[in-house]
């Protein structure tokens, strides 16, 4: 009598197996999930970096831009110095001639006033004027032939009497002084013309050495000051140059200490990403391998569990009783 043969035993795996590759799927699933949140953020991580080097890029246009107009308002201030210094200089030299002829007016008034001072009033050349007149006039401030001007008609002080006749003195005043009519009028100009003619013609008629020694003196130092202040204009141009090259170089370093910092943490942030991203594609390489090798597991097991056996148990016999027997 052969042996029948026994149906293959079904393939099974082991409880503890089955556990551990459901918690090696979970774990290699979330660690997916995981790395794929972090990876989001490498685009955020890009826009922001990028916009961080258009701000350092704009704060480097405007440190530039800074420093040309701090040193275009130099050039400026500068320039326009060296103009009002230039103009002043040469109307110097013009002016030396106008300076000449001032100066010779002035000491020919003087030398007319001295010689008109020189010049009292009294009773031998002013024909017709008594000691008391004269002394009336001192009185009024009219002593020589400096203190009056000339004369003038007009009402009397008291605005009756009718025409009197008016002293404008050297000062600017205007007295009256009884007794002076028309014929004494007449001897204070002759004597006063007089004394202005023969002073007009003693007057100096051109400067002496010393003067135009003085006006050169003058003109020098008004020159050298002139000089002093173009001077003073080119070094504050320069100090302002100075400073705004100091500025840009000092900005400009710290901007560029800035991105250096900013440029190695950015490096360092991209190592990381490529890091999760390696991490990532290793993560997935191992689930697909566990896949690959059992066989997308939950089906395997389905197919395992429902897999049908050959009956081991014949249907019952029905049992004999007296009303089947035939």
């Amino acid at each position: 009598m052969n042996a029948t043969p026994q149906d293959s035993p079904p393939l099974t795996t082991p409880t503890s197996d089955r556990a551990s590759i459901r918690a090696e799927r979970r774990r290699l699933r979330e660690s997916i999930r995981a790395h794929r949140k972090l990876l989001k953020a490498r685009k955020s991580f890009e826009l922001a970096d990028q916009k961080r080097k258009n701000t350092s890029a704009r704060a480097h246009v405007h440190a530039q831009r800074h420093h040309d107009k701090a040193v275009k308002r130099a050039e400026r201030e500068e320039g326009r110095a060296h103009e009002t210094v230039g103009a002043a200089l040469r109307a110097l030299d013009g002016d030396r001639e106008m300076r000449e002829r001032q100066t010779l007016d002035a000491l020919r008034r003087q030398y007319i006033d001295a010689a008109l001072r020189r010049a009292p009033l009294n009773a031998k050349e002013l024909n017709g004027l008594a000691k008391v007149l004269i002394n009336d006039l001192a009185a009024r401030g009219i002593r020589t032939a400096a203190d009056f001007t000339g004369f003038s008609q007009g009402p009397g002080p008291t605005g009756r009497g009718g025409s009197v006749y008016w002293i404008h003195t050297a000062n600017g005043r205007r007295v009256h002084v009884n007794g002076i009519g028309e014929h004494r009028v007449k001897a204070l100009t002759e004597f006063r013309r007089f004394h202005l003619s023969r002073a007009e013609e003693r007057a100096p008629r051109q400067l002496t050495y010393v003067d135009r020694m003085k006006i050169d003196e003058l003109i020098a130092r008004q020159r050298a000051d002139l000089e002093k202040q173009r001077e003073a204009a080119v070094r504050t141009a320069a100090a302002a140059r100075d400073e705004a090259r100091d500025a840009l170089a000092e900005n400009t370093a710290r901007l560029n200490a800035e991105a250096q910092e900013a440029d190695a943490q950015a490096v360092q942030r991209r190592a990381e990403f490529d890091s999760m991203a390696e991490a990532l594609l290793a993560l997935r390489s191992q689930l697909a391998a566990l896949d690959s090798e059992y066989g997308g597991f939950g089906a395997r097991m389905r197919r395992l569990t429902s897999r049908p056996h050959a009956a081991t148990d014949r249907a019952p016999q029905p049992v004999a009783t007296p009303d089947n027997v035939a």
